[in-house]
Order: structure tokens, then sequence, then C-alpha cells
């Protein structure tokens, strides 16, 4: 019978690496893990029996000899030259010579370059993307109290008198003043402007009124007056139906020319048949930090733990999230609007993954549907001279009525039948009776006598007196609406607000410590991410699948290792820092 002379290598070494399979270490070569662990602090012995796995080796030496040793390696060259790595479990004295080792495989540094890899469903892992808005899993941590990081204010009217040169497009307001006819008429002469629109379309939409619209400049109140006096001197104050502002920027604008008040700064809606007009752009770029942290995990920059909203400051607002952009640092938006009572605004973005079509899309497809409207604009008030436009009215049928009266009382006190009289008598009663004179004129002619003549002379005077001084009794008009949305344009707040808001620093901190030891939520099917960091990779499976020509009771471990999560280092001399850069290579 042969004699098989002892042949096996056996190392005591002091190991970082611990028995719970919680970290482990990958190596490029079985020969560089070789090197690693056959230059750690060890204690060797040589030509020893045949070294069983999972078994118990039998050390020539005592406990306490031997005792800071935590890991094996060991090899029986006389049936190969593979070597196996061991966690030792316990140390057992036998005598003071003597000390038995219990000892069980590392079944990751055993095996790990036999193993294949095949596609798991991976629940955490650290990503090779970390671009951001390329992970947007929700991670379910607490996020606490979110803090402002910076406001941004876009106006579309803002409550400012500028000098009528230097009156801007954006964010500057029309006095917008709807008449029933551009034409008006004083003392007999017709004041009309020399370019009226053509047909009456706003917006797309049809209009039974003209809309004039004056700048809200320093010079803009004289002109509203003057055009409502013009108006009312031309008996026309019921033409002005409604005044109000508008942003200057919903529509283009037309200046008027003509005679009157049209030679001067007034503005027509010109015929636009166009239903939405996008008149401001403006980004939202996002911060660079967290509540002034510096995340190294950069699903810190997406929604829920960064974000913004913005708000109409009428009560609405919207949340929005980088990651839902086409450009994730920049988030672009327009504003557009319609000419109304109110000035119709919406504010919306144009660079939505949800809902942009790109260059030359739709303002549904360019993110109209996610859009916000904005608050309402104050619709004026304004008074009308009451006896201007009485008198307007009135003022050539009172200068006739008094000359007839005063025609009725001399024909009255004048002899009634010489021949003059009777001339001028029968004058009067042609034109009495074609209809010539007003109801007063005819009860004085007709009354009979010069007595009679002279108290209805007197009468009729007295009555259009009367009127004259209850028409410049009745004060002037008050129209429109003076309440609505005057807050909001006084208060400077007719403008989206953008706020940035973000998780605390203190969160940020937390939340961006837990994802660099555990990376991120991944809850889908592929191949885990063993390598791909610079210093550490942690995966965690559901149901592991791995392919290897190992003992099934090995492979069976390992696929819990990966089952209950591991994090695998790949430098040994940063085992367990945390603080080391692990950059995606």
């Amino acid at each position: 019978m042969a004699v098989i002379a002892p042949n096996s290598e056996i190392y005591l070494i002091k190991c970082p690496i611990e028995l719970d399979n919680l970290n482990q270490l990958s190596f490029a070569s079985s020969t560089a893990q070789h090197n690693y662990f056959n230059g750690l602090p060890k204690l060797s012995l040589t030509n020893a029996t045949f070294q069983r796995k999972d078994g118990t080796i039998r050390w020539p030496g005592s406990m306490e000899s031997i005792i800071e040793y935590n890991y094996c390696m060991y090899r029986n060259k006389n049936h190969g030259n593979k070597w196996f790595y061991a966690f030792i479990d316990d140390i057992r004295y036998e005598n003071d010579n003597m000390s038995y080792i219990k000892i069980s495989t590392d079944v990751w540094q055993t095996w790990q370059f036999d193993l294949t890899f095949k596609a798991s469903y991976v629940e955490r892992e650290h990503t090779n993307d970390d671009t951001v808005g390329a992970n947007t899993l929700p991670e379910g941590l607490d996020t606490g109290e979110y803090v402002c990081n910076g406001i941004q204010e876009e106006s579309y009217a803002k409550c400012e008198l500028y000098p009528e040169s230097t009156v801007p497009v954006e964010g500057a307001v029309m006095i917008c003043i709807q008449l029933t006819s551009l034409k008006y008429t004083i003392n007999g002469t017709d004041f009309q402007p020399s370019n009226p629109p053509t047909y009456n379309i706003v917006n797309g939409v049809p209009q039974g009124c003209y809309v004039v619209g004056i700048p809200y400049s320093q010079t803009a109140l004289g002109l509203v007056y003057t055009l409502i006096g013009a108006y009312d001197a031309s008996g026309k104050s019921e033409a002005i139906i409604s005044m109000f502002l508008c942003p200057r920027g919903v529509t283009s604008w037309t200046k008027l020319t003509g005679t009157g008040i049209w030679n001067g700064n007034s503005y027509y809606k010109p015929d636009d048949s166009n239903s939405i007009h996008g008149f401001d752009l403006f980004n939202v770029n996002r911060n660079t930090t967290i509540n002034g942290y510096t995340p190294k995990n950069n699903k810190l920059f997406v929604g829920p733990y960064n974000y913004f909203y913005i708000t109409n400051n009428a009560g609405t607002d919207i949340e929005f999230y980088y990651e839902d952009f086409l450009n994730t640092s920049q988030a672009q938006f327009s504003m557009s609007g319609c000419l109304e009572q109110g000035g119709s605004v919406k504010c919306y973005p144009t660079n939505s993954k949800k809902t942009s079509a790109g260059s030359g899309g739709s303002f549904v497809t360019k993110g109209y549907a996610e859009g916000i409207m904005g608050a309402q604009l104050p619709q004026l008030s304004w008074t009308s001279d009451y006896y201007l436009n009485w008198e307007a009215k009135n003022g050539k049928n009172v200068a006739i009525q008094t000359g007839l009266q005063a025609a009725g009382m001399a024909l009255g006190v004048l002899n009634p039948l010489s021949t003059q009289a009777a001339t001028h008598a029968t004058n009067v009663d042609t034109a009495v009776e074609r209809g010539y004179f007003p109801q007063e004129m005819q009860m004085s002619v007709n009354a009979g006598g010069p007595l009679g003549s002279v108290l209805n002379f007197a009468s009729s005077v007295a009555t259009t007196q009367n009127q004259i001084r209850n028409a410049k009794l009745v004060p002037p008009q008050a129209k429109g609406n003076t309440v609505g949305g005057n807050i909001q344009f006084s208060a400077d707040k007719c403008c989206f607000t953008i706020y940035k808001m973000s998780v605390r620093e203190e969160y940020a901190r937390c939340i961006d410590n837990y994802f660099s030891m555990f990376g991120y939520k991944t809850n889908r099917m592929k191949i885990p991410n063993i390598t791909g960091r610079s210093n550490w990779n942690y995966v965690k499976t559901v149901g592991c699948n791995i392919v290897a020509d190992i003992p099934q009771g090995d492979l069976q471990a390992i696929k819990a290792m990966f089952n209950n999560g591991v994090t695998i280092w790949h430098n040994a001399s940063t085992y367990l820092d945390y603080s080391q850069n692990n950059n995606i290579i």
C-alpha cells in the first residue's frame, strides 16, 4: 500500500473579512487574490496532512498563541493546486501543544472566479448611470420639512408707470377700453381713426366691439380721461362699455392715427386669427447644491428631495421635478395669453418630457396641458360726465325750443290782427302742423292771446331751465368694476413665482450617506452590478441566479449572500472606508 507523504499548506491569517458576509473583497485575478492574503500577517504550517473542507485543523500550538487569527487559506498539493479560503469559526484547546480549529469555507473567496451571473431581480445596487433623472424610483425615506433654496419671479404685468418712450413689451400693461364705435362727433365734426381694423377678430374670436389700448405710462391717465371726455362731448358715453388692464405682450398693437384723440399714443388691436400669443420665455435653473450641501449621489437632485413649484400668487400652484424636463438642469417655460377682461395668461413648460414634441410642436404637445393660469388683472372703473353727455344729445333741441318759445311770445304781444302778425301766425301754424316745434312750443302758440302767450312762454322757459338744472345736478356716472384683481396688481404680484425647494441640509447629508452605502432602489430584472464603481458596489437581489460548477451547498450560500445584500469592495486598502470616492468607472 502506497504511503502519501503529507504535503498540504495551511496559513492562519489576520483578515478584515468577517463571517457575516455583509462585506467582501473582489480581485482582478486569482493571482492578485493569493498575493493579497499571502501578504497579511500569518502563521504557516507546511507538509500538513490532508485538510478537509469545512473540517477541523489540528494545529501544533496552544490556543492562546493562535486566538488572534480569524481566517485561513490552505491547499492540498497532492490533490491539486487550488487554494481554499475559510473563516475560523472556533478554536478549542486540546492540550498545551495542540489546538483544534473549526473552519467554514468562505464561499465567495473560494469560488468567485468560477461564477457566471445571470439576470436576476435586483432590488438595490450602485448604478453605473448616475445622471440626474436616470434613477427616480421612490425610496420611501423620510424627507422632513422642505426649505426654500431660491425664489424667481416672472412678471406678466407690473404695477409700474414708465415714461411713455420707454414702455417695455414684457411685463407692461395696457389700459384697454372696449368701444362699440371708433367714431365720435363734436360740434358737428366727425372724428375717427384713419386706419381702423377691417374686421374685428381678437385671438381668433369675432368681436362686436373694438379694443383701444393706452400704454400704462406716466401720460396714460390723461389720455384715458381725454378719450372719455371726447365721447361724453359727442353724446356717446354709452359707446364705452368696459375698461380693464391687460398684459401688453398678449398681442401686437398698431398705433392709431387720425384726428382728435386718435393722433395721440393710443393703439388698437389688429385683426388676428391666432388663438394664443406666446409673449415671454424664461428658464428655471436647477441649483448645484441641496440647501448648501453638495451631494455625492445625483439622485438627491430629483424629486422628492429637490423640486420647484410655480404659484400664480392667487391660490393656485403646481409642482415640477427637474427630471421631467429634457434638460434636467434647466426647465424651460413660456407665457401665453389672450386679450380679454382680466388678462388671460397661462404659464406652461416647453421642454417637458411628458408632453414636449420638440421644435415646432403645438401648444398642447409643448406642455400647455401642464400649465398654470395667471391671476386676473383689475377691471377698471371710470366716470362719465352726465351733463356733458346730456348737453351733447339735447343741446340743439334746447336752443330751438327756447328760440321758438321767444317767437311765440312775440307773436302773442303784437296785434294779432296785423298783417305781419297774421303772416307769422300762419308760419307758426304751418310749423306746428308739420311737427317742427316741440310739444311745449305748440302749447305756447295755441294758447291764444298776448297774456296767455306770455304766461306759456314763461312756463316753457322754466321747464327747459329746470331740465338743464337737473342734468347739471346729476353727478358723474360711475361705471365698470372697481375691485377685480386690484390687490394682486397693487402688490406687484401679477407674476408667476418660482420657489426652488429641497430637503434640509441635515436630511440631505443623511440620505446621501444612505445612497453611498446601499445604492439606489432598482427593482428590475438585470445582471447585478458586481463591479462598475471605483471602490465598492452594493448589491441586493431577490432570487439571485448564478451558474457555477461548484458544490451546491456553497452555491446556495453565495446566492443567499446576494439575496441578503452584500457590499463588494474592490480595493483592499480602502476596505470599509466610506469616505473614499466611489465614482463610476
